[in-house]
């Protein structure tokens, strides 16, 4: 279509010169390159950054379930059942976890106003985006938690209480 048009231009105004003939669609995608490569790597880091937060509460949340091991195995040794000392664990965990989501949903919303240009179609307080973080987070923190409290649950008291 470009040479045609081209030379509808050349016949009604000769030697004028045309420099770019391009589809808007083309014209559109090399406008915003730098923009989709921000979101392109902002998403990017997100996810690592999500990822490394992950592996840290876990480490974290198995150490802390490590050093309380001889304290687990006093209560299996007392008579609490594996599912007790399961839901103990991810419960104190759970409170941890609301805590910080309630500190950091209005930190998020204050810092949204400073990238507010960069969020195309939402709002710094958008509720779904919000909905679906909180949901992401709690349930990461959750696993994180629940994984080194299934294998405390599994402790042999005994060897709990001989490793003291």
């Amino acid at each position: 279509m470009a040479p045609l048009l081209l030379q509808a231009i050349a016949d009604v105004v000769p030697g004028l010169p045309v420099f770019n003939v391009a589809p808007l669609q083309r014209m559109f995608d090399d406008a915003v390159v730098t923009e989709r490569t921000l979101a392109l790597l902002s998403g990017f880091f997100g996810i690592l950054a999500l990822l490394l937060a992950t592996i840290g509460l876990y480490g974290l949340l198995a150490y802390s379930v490590e050093k309380r091991r001889n304290e687990i195995g006093v209560r299996l040794a007392l008579g609490a059942r594996p599912e007790d000392v399961l839901a103990m664990v991810v419960r104190e965990t759970a409170v941890l976890i609301v805590a910080g989501l309630m500190l950091g949903l209005p930190a998020t919303v204050v810092a949204g106003r400073w990238v507010a240009a960069f969020l195309y179609g939402l709002t710094p307080a958008d509720p779904t985006a919000l909905a679906l973080t909180v949901a992401l987070l709690g349930t990461v923190g959750v696993l994180s938690a629940w994984m080194p409290a299934r294998k405390a649950a599994q402790t042999d008291p005994m060897t709990a209480l001989r490793h003291h």
